[in-house]
């Protein structure tokens, strides 16, 4: 799966539009790990997943939004636990921030 190029999309994109973060330096994917297997009939579909990123980037709280079914929602939940992230900045000093990310899912297999 090509989440990294996502999730950089998401945060550069997505967050930074908005002005509630003006002055906050984004937090930044270093290691992602892709939930599998992925059904075919879910390739191509677009989840949102919601995740804490602490001041370490350690991502913690994570839950999928309207999941697609509930096994495939734990599965990109285990996944999305494992993320490290560089963690955002305010000021110069890492700081946690709740973020929603959407996820692409790819390379679905039957």
């Amino acid at each position: 799966m090509k989440i990294t190029r996502l999730l950089l999309t998401a945060l550069t994109g997505g967050i930074l539009a908005t002005s509630a973060f003006a002055g906050i330096e984004l937090p930044r994917p270093v290691k992602v790990t892709a939930p599998s297997p992925i059904a075919r009939h879910h390739d191509g579909a677009i989840v949102k997943v919601a995740l804490t990123i602490d001041a370490q980037g350690r991502a913690s709280d994570v839950a999928v939004e309207r999941p697609l079914d509930a096994a495939l929602a734990r599965r990109i939940e285990a996944a999305a636990a494992e993320w490290q992230f560089t963690p955002a900045r305010k000021a110069g000093e890492a700081v946690s921030m709740r973020v929603v990310l959407p996820l692409r899912l790819e390379g679905g297999q039957d």
